[in-house]
């Protein structure tokens, strides 16, 4: 058993430590990571998007969803 345990910490010691996070300082107000503003994409007469506007703060997780057609793969597309 004397030998499990002596691989066991030396393993533990050789892995590298992860780098520490910094936070953002109080001082800076969070701002919106992504702000979009009445965004609109015709094809012909076709509107795909008509006036999209939305903002994502920074770690915030967003959805979109809405049947075939809606606009949802041309709107990304847009922002790329």
């Amino acid at each position: 058993m004397q030998g499990v345990r002596d691989a066991t910490l030396s393993h533990a010691q050789s892995t590298p430590s992860r780098p520490e996070k910094h936070p953002r300082p109080l001082s800076e107000p969070p701002g919106p990571l992504l702000q979009v503003s009445k965004l609109s994409r015709h094809f012909g007469g076709h509107r795909a998007v008509h006036e999209v506007s939305f903002s994502l703060a920074g770690g915030a997780i967003g959805g979109l969803i809405g049947p075939n057609g809606a606009g949802k793969t041309t709107l990304f597309n847009c922002l790329a």
